[in-house]
């Protein structure tokens, strides 16, 4: 599947490109941590690096971060969008 982001009404927007007309799935909308860290995974990092950033960047302990970077991840999986597997 093919993503892009769009940012409009100070929200991201992630769209499937991919899809097909007769199964529109809705845009899911990103606040400003979640598109941080989508364009992490779409640079190849895993659940692990993600939530070291996202500690470091939010100055908030490894396991917050990474419990709120599976929650995000959780979201998308249950929105039918593919998201990584635990990667440390």
């Amino acid at each position: 599947m093919k993503y892009q982001v769009r940012k409009a009404a100070g929200k991201y927007w992630l769209v499937d490109l991919d899809q097909e007309p007769w199964n529109f799935q809705k845009p899911v909308v990103m606040n400003e941590t979640g598109y941080e860290i989508w364009q992490m995974f779409s640079n190849g990092l895993g659940i692990g690096e993600i939530s070291e950033e996202i500690a470091s960047n939010y100055s908030i302990s490894i396991d917050d971060a990474k419990s709120d970077v599976k929650a995000f991840f959780d979201m998308l999986s249950d929105k039918n969008i593919k998201v990584p597997k635990e990667k440390e």
